[in-house]
Order: structure tokens, then C-alpha cells, then sequence
């Protein structure tokens, strides 16, 4: 079981149990990537290079990050951008930089197997979720819209088989009730990613983990996807559910005659009172009460700006 270190604890341990400091390469994109940058610095790891590409426009991680192209700069280390990492012309590069590492902390890239072989099987994938649970491109989300009441981070190595390697270390956390898709992410991200990732690289490194199957039955998810809740099937924990999982994005909407609003904010506000689940009733401009089985939920909702009367599908407005 890894024990979690100080931050001036850390450096000293590594230089102890390697004799040296030690070198890896990162992939990553900006959140998750900031964060183990920023972990693997603070514990004397040096960081050869980032392979790293820029995103289109603003989005991922959906929490406020400086962008990982710029956090690079500033710290003066190296950016590759371009880099297929299932060249095996790219492998050889790699292995010839000479670092103990390789650590992916959220990539679109696909690492091939003589990526690996070169480094050794000395590969670390970051995966925030309790892999064999939610392999796939978007876990987080995917782990509030189950229900999961725990997740976590798990530590892999890289196989064929999308998530589905070895696993070098897991972490557990709870689930907090309110906790949305993007502060989970940012949790796990800046909270117990720095917590754990210099001792797993150590541990890699030197011998002391070893990469062990996962356990469970597997689950894989597709990426996610926004949604038009149907409020007339829905019990009130599963709408509150559904819109966690997709805040701040890709989000949850109302429709109604060919429009559609972003649900900014959606609450409990009474049990059922017998209306007509699915109805949506304003309250003000850009607030309905929405009914659904079993509760009254209210909305706030984006792009509303003229007194609008929503309704349940069949009724007359």
C-alpha cells in the first residue's frame, strides 16, 4: 500500500530509493496534465518533455485550468507537438532520450505496444476511474450518472485493449452527493492525483509495484453526450443524477416547440403534488418547475428571456 507523502518529503525519498533524479516523459492534455506536471516537479522528478497537441477552442477539462501549452511555457520545459506515439520510429526516439518513465495523464493518443516494449513495460496511464469499472474516454461523468457512491484513480499500463491493461496502483475516493462531473474532475485532477503519482513513478520505476490484472466484471461507456431529460419518466434523484453528470458540460436541456434552454441550476423543491409528470410550469423568466414521478424539481435555465408557459407532451398551451 503506497503511503502518502509530504511535499518535502518527496524529493528526498525519490533521490534515496533511485540514487539519482529521475527523468520521464509526459502526454497529456491540459488539466489532468497540469496537475501531474506540476506534482512531478515539486517531488524533483524532471519532466524531459511534454508531447502534447492544442485543442481547438475553449472546453476540456470544464473547470478553470491554465492551458498546458502555456503552464510549459512558463516553466521553460519542452513541448512536442505533432507525435504519434504509434510510430515505431517515435518508440525508438523515446527510448533514446533516455528517461525511467512514460506517464499519460489524459491523451488522445494511442501508445503502441513497441512504445512500450522500449520503455520496458515503464509505462503509467492515469485513469480516473476503479478500473475494471468505466474504461472509456469520459469516466467521470459516467461514474455520477451510474450512481457510483466511490471512484478513484487507477494507474495502468497501456495494452491493445482500450483501459484494459495492468494495473500498477488504485486510489479510492467518495463520491460526494453534490459533486458535479467538473468539480469530481478537478478533485481528482489537483487533490489526489498529487497525492499518489511521484510514489507510483518511483514505485514503477525501481521495481517495488508491479502491474497486476484488473479485477470485476468490465465496463466500457462510449463518450458522453448532452441530454434532453424526458422529466415524465424521470424520478427526481435520476434528473439531479443526469445533470451532475453533464455540468458544466455537455449539459442537460429543456425543449419545448423546436427550442431548446441549458439547465443552469435544477433543485428539489417539493414532493409530487399531483400534477402531470412532465409538466413544465414558469416560474419567472428563465425558472420552471418542472414535475417529474415522484417530486417538483425547479430549473433555471439559460436563453430564456421572454415569459414563455411550457407544458407536459399532450396537453394544450
Amino acid at each position: 500500500m503506497l503511503r502518502q507523502w509530504t511535499v518535502v518529503e518527496a524529493e528526498a525519498q525519490i533521490t534515496e530509493r533511485t540514487g539519482r533524479t529521475m527523468r520521464v516523459l509526459l502526454t497529456a492534455m491540459t488539466g489532468m496534465g497540469n496537475a501531474a506536471l506540476s506534482a512531478l516537479r515539486t517531488a524533483g522528478i524532471e519532466v524531459v518533455a511534454v508531447i502534447a497537441d492544442p485543442l481547438p477552442g475553449p472546453g476540456f477539462p470544464h473547470y478553470p485550468c491554465k492551458e498546458l501549452f502555456d503552464q510549459c511555457l512558463a516553466w521553460r520545459i519542452p513541448v512536442w507537438p505533432g507525435m504519434s506515439l504509434r510510430s515505431t520510429a517515435n518508440a525508438r526516439r523515446i527510448r533514446n532520450v533516455g528517461v525511467d518513465a512514460f506517464i499519460i495523464a489524459t491523451s488522445h493518443k494511442i501508445v503502441s505496444q513497441d512504445l512500450v516494449d522500449a520503455m520496458e513495460g515503464r509505462v503509467i496511464n492515469c485513469h480516473p476511474s476503479l478500473l475494471s469499472r468505466h474504461r472509456g474516454p469520459t469516466p467521470v461523468a459516467w461514474t455520477i450518472e451510474c450512481g457510483d457512491r466511490e471512484t478513484g484513480l487507477t494507474f495502468i499500463q497501456p495494452t491493445a485493449e482500450i483501459d484494459a491493461g495492468p494495473v500498477w496502483y488504485q486510489c479510492r475516493t467518495p463520491v460526494g452527493s453534490t459533486e458535479t462531473a467538473g468539480s469530481l474532475r478537478q478533485r481528482l485532477d489537483w487533490s489526489i492525483l498529487p497525492s499518489v503519482l511521484p510514489e507510483v513513478v518511483e514505485g514503477v520505476v525501481t521495481g517495488r509495484l508491479q502491474p497486476m490484472p484488473q479485477q470485476g466484471a468490465p465496463t466500457y461507456e462510449p463518450r458522453f453526450r448532452e441530454a434532453d431529460i424526458e422529466w415524465g419518466n424521470e424520478t427526481a434523484e435520476s434528473c439531479l443524477r443526469r445533470f451532475r453528470a453533464r455540468t458544466p458540460h455537455p449539459g442537460v436541456f429543456i425543449r419545448y416547440s423546436g427550442r431548446r434552454y441549458r439547465v443552469e441550476a435544477l433543485s428539489v423543491t417539493a414532493d409530487r403534488n399531483g400534477s402531470c409528470p412532465g409538466a413544465i410550469e414558469q416560474l419567472g423568466p428563465g425558472r420552471f418547475a418542472t414535475h417529474v414521478t415522484d417530486a417538483l424539481l425547479t430549473a433555471e435555465v439559460a436563453g430564456c428571456t421572454e415569459g414563455q408557459t411550457l407544458t407536459c407532451p399532450g396537453q394544450r398551451k
